[in-house]
């Protein structure tokens, strides 16, 4: 994948790395003229690198994470809750394997030590850091395109749900379990509790006047690149009504077993005549 210009936003409180940075992304005389042109805007502070993020979103992030009001992976921590989804490369003077480990676990595209950068790599891997997002984030929407496939087709009412309660979204399944067309659910909130892992026995008085019993699951999700839970809801009247209906024919049964095994009282039969 080729990029014509890359804006990268430099967040770093030493002057003089600065001032590196911007000279190895500057100088295109090594490259050619085709090569890839960036644009340095600058950052002191995280707090100064989060309001430029909020003013205009860069392509790429290049984050020092020993700064004046942050340090160590508090400041990817920080960068990463507000970069939304820009991809973020750590520059950073501390050389030590197991930092860099966790900073990509917890989302850099690459950890960067200062005295060990040439420019080359240094374009390089803002490059690739831009590649691997942009390639993340195609297919995190082809596989969300593929789940709502799914669960549209999905023969139990499934709903998504918000971590504020409300109704993100609702299948064809749900629209006839509630008797309800999806428009008019998204948006409202959902009233049942919800609980993970344990299957939860709910009844759904419709607005047709009809109720019904559901088996209602949930699990937590990311939709939308957001956390939400996942609400399955089977209809099982049927089954309760068939599970209710066994249950009165075998007391049933029991009452009448007992009503046999009781003899009649001294063995006496109407019109026989006592012996005293």
């Amino acid at each position: 994948m080729g990029f014509d210009r890359i804006e990268v936003l430099l967040v770093e409180d030493d002057p003089g790395d600065r001032r590196l940075v911007e000279e190895m992304l500057s100088d295109r005389r090594a490259y050619g003229p085709l090569s890839t042109r960036f644009r340095v805007l600058t950052a002191e502070s995280i707090q100064q690198g989060i309001d430029e993020i909020r003013k205009r979103a860069s392509d790429v992030i290049l984050l020092d994470i020993s700064l004046g009001d942050s340090w160590g992976l508090e400041t990817l921590d920080k960068m990463m809750d507000a970069s939304g989804g820009i991809p973020v490369v750590v520059f950073t003077g501390n050389d030590d394997d197991g930092m860099a480990m966790q900073a990509m676990d917890r989302g850099a595209q690459d950890y960067l030590v200062k005295g060990f950068l040439e420019a080359t790599g240094l374009r390089r891997s803002i490059r690739y850091a831009l590649d691997r997002s942009r390639l993340m984030n195609r297919l995190e929407e082809s596989s969300e395109a593929r789940f709502r496939s799914i669960i549209e087709k999905n023969p139990d009412g499934v709903l998504i749900i918000g971590m504020d309660a409300c109704i993100l979204y609702a299948n064809p399944a749900a629209e006839t379990i509630f008797a309800r067309e999806a428009g008019r659910m998204v948006g409202g909130q959902f009233h049942f509790p919800l609980k993970l892992a344990h299957a939860t026995e709910i009844e759904l008085d419709r607005p047709d006047g009809t109720s019904l019993i559901g088996e209602m699951l949930m699990a937590e999700i990311s939709w939308e690149k957001q956390p939400a839970k996942l609400v399955t809801i089977r209809d099982v009247t049927e089954l309760k009504g068939i599970e209710r209906l066994k249950a009165e024919i075998e007391r049933g049964k029991g009452a009448s077993h007992q009503r046999e095994a009781v003899p009649p009282a001294c063995g006496h039969r109407a019109g026989d005549d006592l012996d005293v």
